[in-house]
């Protein structure tokens, strides 16, 4: 989420990644989605999202029904927003997918054991061992 200011071109609204960087060095990337903005003269709530190329703006008892909204209107709406909150959501990472190998395979005593590796990580991966009931029980 994003907290925007009233002077936010409605064209640029939902343009404009942002990408974070985690404590891994790992990227991930965020994009717009939708916005919902409070009128700062009465306790209106207007909820817009973008979908394919065109702007819909969500009303109803439950913001359920969506109509166009043309950036004229859109304009005039962050004109008189007091708060612009705009939400995001994680674009799945292509680039690290398919980035895990199996480094190597041994069988020791009929299991197999893996090492994988993802990038500068290593991951062992061993068979679990079933656990022997106890003899002592009757």
């Amino acid at each position: 989420m994003y907290y925007a200011d009233r002077s936010i071109r409605p064209k640029d609204l939902f343009e404009g990644d942002i990408t974070l960087t985690d404590i891994n060095n790992f990227q991930h990337s965020y994009t717009p989605t939708s916005c919902l903005m409070i009128s700062r003269y009465s306790d209106t709530i207007i909820i817009v999202k973008k979908e394919s190329n065109k702007l819909l703006q969500y009303t109803g008892d439950a913001y359920s029904v969506a109509a166009d909204l043309s950036y004229t209107k859109l304009n005039d709406i962050l004109d008189t927003s007091s708060t612009i909150l705009i939400f995001y959501r994680q674009n799945l990472n292509k680039t690290a997918q398919g980035k895990m190998k199996i480094v190597s395979r041994t069988d020791v005593d009929g299991a197999t054991h893996l090492l994988i590796q993802d990038g500068d990580r290593f991951f062992s991966i061993k068979p679990m061992t079933k656990a022997v009931p106890d003899k002592t029980s009757t």
